[in-house]
């Protein structure tokens, strides 16, 4: 009897896993887009209270809007710093992003800059596989990705075929 050679591997190129972030990231983004929501809600309370300082006089309203813009932009910095770590950004985007959101406040209620900052961290989980719902995100959806790291962990070392896969199982 012969003996069996011994094994060898076929030199071709196989694909590298693509790994794509980190829960710490997952996790900062899902906190930032909350806490916009919350931070929306004061930020129209605000503006309906400048509204009315109308009545007092002009000093009143000059007052006002110098108040929301500082509360706006105090509001959101810390939800801003959240999305710019896991988008990769860094602080000084997360500054001007508030800086300019309380710009936006002061004209128009703030609605365009909460729905854009809201979307750059929506379209950043939707390629952690975290789906989103109608108006946007779900809190019981997407809080189970990050606060059960090994599940994050095991999407995190998938390749793009497999996100692929996890994708068209959950569509079913």
């Amino acid at each position: 009897m012969s003996e069996t050679p011994p094994q060898k591997f076929v030199a071709y190129p196989r694909e590298t896993v693509a790994t794509y972030g980190t829960p710490e990231k997952l996790e900062a983004l899902g906190k930032g887009y909350f806490g916009l929501s919350i931070a929306f809600v004061a930020n129209v309370v605000l503006f309906f209270a400048v509204q009315f300082c109308a009545v007092v006089g002009m000093a009143a309203v000059f007052l006002g809007i110098v108040v929301l813009f500082a509360a706006v932009i105090a509001l959101t910095i810390p939800h801003n710093k959240n999305i710019a770590y896991g988008k990769g950004w860094s602080k000084s985007q997360a500054w001007i992003a508030s800086v300019l959101m309380g710009i936006n406040s002061v004209i128009c209620c703030g609605i365009i800059g909460y729905s854009v900052m809201q979307s750059q961290a929506m379209n950043e989980m939707k390629r952690y596989c975290v789906k989103p719902g109608f108006l946007g995100l779900y809190k019981n959806r997407a809080a189970p990705a990050w606060r059960q790291p090994a599940t994050v962990a095991q999407l995190w070392r998938m390749s793009r075929d497999d996100l692929r896969h996890v994708k068209a199982a959950n569509r079913l």
